[in-house]
């Protein structure tokens, strides 16, 4: 299991790897967090503000509503393979 972690980071979406993983080019970390963020992020998505549960994803939709957008995710943990688990709001 990971690190738990609660915590918020901004960038923009750079490339988008698979359904629910994207590359995060990190412009802010907030002002309470207490890890440590390499300049690029590898963002597995625990959910996606506004979309629902059961919503199917694939790639070329998230390269439209994701790539070159601001998001905000509030970081969960950081999993086995050091991609950051969280929950994603395009700004």
């Amino acid at each position: 299991m990971g690190t738990l972690m609660e915590e918020l980071i901004k960038g923009i979406v750079i490339k988008i790897v698979e359904e629910d993983v994207f590359d995060l080019k990190v412009s802010h970390v907030g002002t309470t967090v207490k890890g440590k963020y390499k300049v690029e992020e590898r963002i597995k998505m625990s959910a996606l503000e506004g979309e629902s549960i059961l919503a199917k994803r694939s790639i070329q939709d998230m390269e439209t509503k994701l790539k070159g957008k601001e998001v905000r995710c509030h970081v969960v943990t950081r999993d086995l393979f050091g991609r950051l688990v969280a929950k994603v709001k395009v700004l």
